[in-house]
């Protein structure tokens, strides 16, 4: 398999990032008896690893994270995880992939797991003291009522007095965008780091477009928004505002930016960008897009703005 790849990339270094033709050719050349180890390779490059791979020379350690949580939703086992990480790293002719490096991806993983419950926890304990608030104000701001020579019959209000109650205070300032726009700038452990405090502070819930398998073949089809139960997996990251009201970016290790994640995965019509074709990555947002949830169903209500290079 390796002298394989290794062939193919040798000839095109950046076959890579063409996807469609790299498992074409390798569907022409593995021969049977590799097919089974072929199977696992060829499921990572549809999910676009070999891109990842390919944008990830000069961090390496990056690179395997972000394919590691790649594979880790895609329903691989484990060990064929494994395989393919070290295929590819082998192939790249990258350091020698190490053990107790994967071992504390894993045990990042799980801590970025541990941190979604806690936030969802929160979320729920907010909207239970949100509604309990509601309550209180219903009960408390009522009409004055009128008492007989309680005041002075001029100083009793008109007929059509209503009681005044402030504009609710405005949403937050897109305080996170600056906190965003360094994380794409960051690399390896810090970045990782910085990720969780920053998925603490604002990640509200994440989201994928679900029929994006429909949309690679009918890129016509109108994209459909589902919740993911995973923060850390979600294409898009959602930033509470108010309500059911959403601030909405791409997630942060997913600053790799195709064809593919432009038309089947929506963020073409999701944001505004200088996408122009090929490989780019995602070097700042300008401004996140706005979306409505309800239930698990996300409508979109603005687009936003990436910066491409």
């Amino acid at each position: 398999m390796d002298e394989i790849l290794m062939s193919l990339i040798a000839q095109d270094e950046n076959i890579l990032v063409r996807r469609n033709e790299l498992i074409g050719k390798l569907d022409e050349k593995v021969p049977a008896n590799l097919r089974r180890d072929y199977a696992a390779i060829r499921t990572a490059l549809e999910l676009n690893v070999g891109e990842i791979f390919a944008a990830g020379n000069y961090d390496r350690d990056s690179a395997r994270f972000k394919a590691l949580k790649v594979l880790s939703s895609s329903g691989l086992s484990e060990q064929r995880i494994d395989f393919v990480i070290k295929t590819f790293s082998r192939v790249l002719g990258w350091d020698k992939y190490s053990d107790d490096l994967d071992k504390e991806f894993r045990q990042l993983i799980a801590r970025v797991k541990k941190l979604e419950d806690e936030v969802s926890a929160l979320n729920t304990k907010l909207k239970e003291l949100e509604s309990k608030t509601a309550e209180n104000f219903s009960a408390t701001e009522t009409v004055p009522s009128r008492k007989k020579n309680s005041k002075p019959k001029d100083a009793e209000p008109p007929e059509n007095f209503v009681v005044y109650i402030p504009a609710p205070s405005k949403p937050k300032n897109f305080d996170f965008l600056d906190k965003y726009n360094a994380l794409l700038k960051m690399a390896g452990r810090e970045k990782v780091f910085a990720r969780s405090k920053f998925i603490k502070s604002y990640v509200a819930k994440a989201f994928d477009c679900k029929n994006f398998e429909t949309r690679m073949t009918e890129p016509t089809t109108p994209p459909i928004f589902k919740t993911l139960n995973s923060i850390f997996s979600g294409a898009y990251w959602a930033i509470l505002l108010t309500g059911n009201q959403y601030a909405v970016l791409p997630n942060v290790d997913s600053y790799v930016y195709t064809e593919n994640r432009h038309k089947a995965q929506a963020m073409g019509e999701v944001f505004n960008s200088n996408f122009n074709g090929g490989t780019k990555k995602i070097t700042s947002a300008k401004l996140p897009a706005a979306f409505e949830c309800e239930g698990d169903v996300w409508t979109l209500k603005a687009k936003g703005e990436l910066v491409l290079s």
